[in-house]
């Protein structure tokens, strides 16, 4: 199921003379070095074969990952190639270390009216009044609003890692394949000697952008942060020190597009896209559908942790420790434990502890990932718009088994899987706020949006 005419990609390369995204300054073909700004953008989409992209993590508890991605290019007329001189006409000049990206455009700028879906019999809703309804009978069907169609989102960019050049067919054939990763990269790269005056104690935000105004990374969405990190002399590369900062925060540290982005501690309980539902993805008709093709879910006990034990750097030995009794007579004692935390105090070390421990001390089923296809241009501009951290509620229909379920959870990675024209979003998710599936009910073949 594709939608040119209404969703197109670019693939595009930074390539600007003054601002080229280089990151060190040997090459045969220029001497050009990131000088700050974004660079110019040249579109690479002719040649592209296909891309996949990754971000983000799998649960909320761990760190975020650096993004990557794989870009396949046609390569037969040697535009990739590193040809002496780059006497070759059309060589495009990449090389290790210019900055690259995936961007999808919609066609058309105008609103989009969703398609009716049909309400089944006795289904019950809460208005937009708080009143409660009740569908009596067949034919009802849900209107929603309209919706401003998609327009321009860069989805995945980042620094090209490594060229690979493969000569299928006998050599009749040349593709060339870029591994690139996110520009968490460039903060691990540097790493300067360590500091004879540490920073001061400040919040975690506080360093967080400290950090980056260093680097004169000028892209920034800082959230203020609620925990306080200690005197450090930044003895990691910069990647880990903000990393490390965010954990002592208990919120979050990833880039979407060339913006760094931190998260506070409670983001996932407070920011808007976090609480109020953005997408409902499966079947259902109180939103705009996904076509989900595919659900995993897990059930584990290796997913209990009932014995917290976190403790300060600049005190190891003085572990905080939060434990559930209750939890550890059903399962036994399930131990997680940190002693390097970069906090300042104490109380906020017994507030991470305090909530891990909440989160995690009882079994529960988590959604772990969603594919979705789109089969309308709707259900495409949701699936380009989704963000880290965005609440939605999926509904995992079994259709030959005729029962499913939905839950709530939150969005903790988003992928993308684009070959020609056919492109696929694959969603990880982790429950946050930790509920088992609700709402199961047996489905029938009373409406079928996407499923025929």
């Amino acid at each position: 199921m594709t939608f040119t005419a209404d969703v197109q990609f670019f693939v595009e390369a930074g390539l600007a003379s003054s601002a080229s995204g280089g990151l060190w300054d040997t090459a045969i073909w220029d001497t050009d070095v990131w000088a700050g700004g974004e660079p110019d953008w040249i579109d690479l989409t002719a040649y592209s074969l296909g891309v996949t992209t990754q971000t983000g993590r799998q649960y909320w508890t761990e760190r975020m990952e650096t993004g990557t991605a794989r870009f396949v290019f046609d390569n037969r007329d040697g535009a990739f190639s590193p040809i002496a001189g780059a006497t070759l006409p059309g060589n495009l000049k990449i090389r290790p270390g210019r900055w690259i990206r995936l961007r999808a455009q919609s066609a058309s700028g105008n609103s989009i009216t969703p398609d009716p879906v049909p309400i089944p019999d006795q289904t019950t809703w809460t208005g937009t009044t708080g009143r409660t309804w009740t569908a009596n009978g067949t034919g009802l069907e849900y209107q929603g609003a309209d919706v401003p169609a998609f327009l321009d989102r860069v989805l995945w960019a980042g620094i090209i890692d490594t060229i690979d050049e493969v000569y299928p067919a006998g050599g009749s054939d040349s593709e060339s394949v870029i591994t690139a990763v996110d520009f968490q990269a460039y903060l691990a790269i540097n790493n300067p000697p360590e500091l004879t005056v540490p920073l001061p104690v400040e919040l975690s935000s506080a360093r967080v952008t400290r950090l980056l105004d260093e680097v004169g990374w000028e892209w920034q969405d800082i959230s203020t942060g609620q925990h306080q990190v200690d005197a450090s002399t930044v003895d990691v590369n910069y990647a880990k020190e903000i990393q490390e900062t965010a954990r002592a925060e208990g919120g979050a540290f990833y880039f979407e597009n060339l913006t760094a982005v931190f998260k506070s501690f409670a983001w996932l309980s407070s920011d808007e896209r976090s609480t109020t539902v953005q997408s409902y993805p499966g079947r259902g008709f109180d939103g705009d559908p996904q076509v989900l093709d595919a659900a995993r879910a897990r059930w584990s006990i290796l997913d209990i942790e009932n014995d917290i034990q976190l403790a300060r750097r600049q005190s190891s030995s003085d572990i905080r420790r939060e434990q559930g009794p209750a939890s550890q007579t059903l399962y036994g004692q399930r131990t997680y434990s940190y002693t390097s935390l970069y906090n300042e105090s104490n109380t906020d070390v017994d507030a991470l502890a305090q909530r891990r421990l909440a989160q995690l001390q009882w079994d529960f089923q988590r959604l772990l990932s969603v594919n979705l296809y789109p089969a309308n241009p709707v259900q495409a501009g949701d699936l380009l718009n989704m963000r880290i951290g965005d609440l939605i509620s999926v509904t995992v229909p079994l259709r030959l088994p005729g029962w499913g379920y939905t839950v709530e959870t939150h969005v903790q990675g988003v992928s993308y899987d684009i070959a020609g024209t056919d492109w696929t979003c694959i969603l990880r998710l982790d429950q946050s706020l930790r509920q088992n599936p609700t709402d199961a009910r047996a489905f029938d073949d009373g409406y079928d949006e996407g499923w025929g």
